[in-house]
């Protein structure tokens, strides 16, 4: 794997670069540590926690379709 991901299909496929990815996923992670301070509801640090949680496995998970769909197509790279 070359650190690309695939979105899309046919000529209108798109690739996403592993730094794009990293920062579409820690960018908010960054930023986001400063809601579990106190003083800010117990709701959204919730909220936050998920979200921390899921966006690095969706990332996977969608690195590891394309990853699947791009060698079942014969592509390589």
């Amino acid at each position: 794997m070359t650190g690309e991901f695939t979105i899309g299909q046919g000529s209108a496929t798109r690739l996403v670069t592993l730094p794009l990815m990293f920062d579409l996923v820690a960018a908010p992670l960054l930023f986001g540590w400063l809601l579990l301070r106190r003083g800010y509801a117990p709701s959204l640090r919730r909220i936050f926690c998920v979200y921390a949680l899921l966006s690095p496995a969706i990332a996977l998970f969608v690195a590891a379709v394309s990853l699947v769909a791009r060698s079942a197509a014969g592509i390589s790279g």
